[in-house]
């Protein structure tokens, strides 16, 4: 049986505010082996780990990203109160140094870095990696650079990224060719997006991740068709597992 190593979607998000220090650190201990954030850039191009370029979603502020320096924003909850409660989980915007700083703890913990599309086209792909790769240079051995951009993977490894993984956008034979082309170490896809009568996923030097699962059963049944990884924002419940289980890592 093959068993899949679980991806920690923005962190434990399903019960922790995503892409926060609390969330990462939730994954950690709930045995995650890899966790997954993602990067945009404030107004000041420091690299925060934050999805939206809205605030609103989860933060409940009006604004974007790119109108607001660091110091603006490093003082804002993202506690995603809307959909897990004002009071929950009170956890500000956290800094990619940051999380950078914490991950040190965790010396078995790997990171998938997702450079957003968002930030690339507003400030330009030089000035977004440049800030990124700068930031996890103290831990580059275990960060992986990834995006849905396929010009960022091949200008991250030129910039001495040691590992890189490109998101699908469309499962379509141009973006396998590419991905050939390319040879990122890992590529990740929407598991919907996978054609029914692909039996197997195509195999090349990379390992295959597709997301968002949370039914133990169907990342077995996606391990059986050729996936390596899963990515899911239920990592601590998926855990439970007995057979996943087994994927997990320790970090005591």
């Amino acid at each position: 049986m093959n068993i899949p190593t679980l991806i920690a979607h923005r962190g434990f998000t399903l019960r922790y505010p995503e892409n926060t220090l609390l969330s990462i650190e939730a994954a950690a201990k709930a045995g995650a082996c890899y966790v997954e954030f993602d990067i945009q850039l404030t107004q000041d191009k420091a690299p925060i780990v934050f999805h939206d370029v809205s605030l609103k979603r989860t933060t409940g502020k009006t604004g974007k990203i790119f109108d607001m320096p660091w110091d603006q924003l490093k003082k804002i909850s993202a506690n995603e109160a809307s959909r897990l409660g004002a009071s929950e989980h009170p956890t500000l915007i956290p800094s990619l140094a940051q999380v950078i700083e914490r991950l040190k703890a965790w010396p078995e913990l790997f990171a998938f870095v997702e450079i957003k599309e968002e930030s690339v086209d507003h400030f330009g792909m030089d000035v977004v990696l440049d800030a990124v790769m700068a930031t996890i240079q103290p831990l580059l051995d275990r960060c992986i650079v990834i995006s849905f951009s396929d010009k960022v993977i091949p200008a991250a490894r030129d910039r001495g990224a040691h590992s890189t993984g490109w998101v699908i956008p469309k499962w379509k034979a141009q973006a396998l060719a590419l991905a050939d082309e390319m040879k990122p170490d890992f590529l990740f896809c929407n598991y919907k997006k996978v054609p029914d009568k692909v039996h197997t996923l195509p195999q090349g030097p990379w390992k295959w991740a597709l997301y968002e699962i949370a039914d133990p059963q169907l990342a077995l049944d996606w391990a059986a068709r050729g996936a390596d990884l899963i990515e899911t924002y239920a990592i601590g419940d998926m855990l439970q597992h007995p057979v996943l289980q087994q994927r997990a890592c320790s970090h005591d």
